[in-house]
C-alpha cells in the first residue's frame, strides 16, 4: 500500500496505510493503537514490528527455466513452479494457482504461531487445511477457498477468540477477501 508521500508501508505481519496509522490492534477491535488497556478475550497485538518499504522494494523477478518451469528469485530464495506431467510439464514444483492456497494456509498458520508465541501457548498438533474450488467460466480461476483450522489439543478456550481475530488479520487472507488491483504490463 502506498501513502501520500509515495512510500509503501507495511507492519509485519499486517499491511497498513499512513496516515492515519492502522495496525492489527485496531483491525481486530482491540481499541486505539496506543491504548494501554487490553481486551483479554481478543488478545494483545502489541509488539508488531513495523517496516517501511520504498516503492519498488517488493519486486520479484521470474524467469523461464525450461519447458513450463518458471523460477522466481526474491530475498535470497528461489521458488520454481511447473505443470504436472499430464499438462506437459515436468512436475518439479507446484503449479502457480496452488501457491495461492499455500500462501493462505501458511499465512493463517504463521499468524497463529505468532499469537501462541506472544501468549506462551503450545502449538503442537495445529493443522491448517485449505481447499480451493476452481471454476472455468467466465474464465478459469479460484472461486472459493475454504480454510479449516484445527486447534492443538487442550488449547485454552478463553484464547480461541483472540487467536481467531489475529489469524483473520493475515494479509494474504485480507488480499483475497478485499481483492487487489492487478496490473499486467507487456513490454
Amino acid at each position: 500500500l502506498t501513502d501520500v508521500t509515495g512510500v509503501q508501508t507495511c507492519a509485519l505481519p499486517i499491511c497498513l496505510v499512513r496516515p492515519p496509522l492502522v495496525t492489527a490492534r485496531k483491525i481486530a477491535g482491540c481499541g486505539p493503537v496506543n491504548s494501554p488497556a487490553k481486551t483479554p478475550e481478543v488478545g494483545d497485538f502489541g509488539g508488531i514490528m513495523q517496516r517501511t518499504f520504498k516503492k519498488g522494494d517488493l519486486m520479484f523477478t521470474t524467469k523461464l527455466d525450461k519447458n513450463f518451469q518458471m523460477t522466481c528469485s526474491f530475498r535470497g530464495f528461489t521458488l520454481t513452479t511447473d505443470l504436472r506431467a499430464e499438462l506437459g510439464g515436468d512436475n518439479v514444483g507446484p503449479e502457480p494457482p496452488e501457491l495461492v492456497s499455500v500462501a493462505l494456509a501458511n499465512c493463517v498458520g504463521t499468524f497463529f504461531l505468532m499469537y501462541c508465541a506472544n501468549h506462551d501457548l503450545k502449538t503442537e498438533g495445529v493443522e491448517v487445511v485449505v481447499t480451493p474450488e476452481m471454476v472455468s467460466t467466465p474464465r478459469k480461476r479460484i472461486a472459493k477457498i475454504t480454510v479449516d483450522f484445527k486447534y492443538p489439543p487442550d488449547f485454552p478456550e478463553n484464547k480461541k477468540r483472540g487467536a481467531e481475530a489475529f489469524c483473520r488479520a493475515c494479509p494474504v487472507g485480507a488480499t483475497l477477501e478485499e481483492g487487489a488491483e492487478v496490473i499486467i504490463n507487456f513490454h
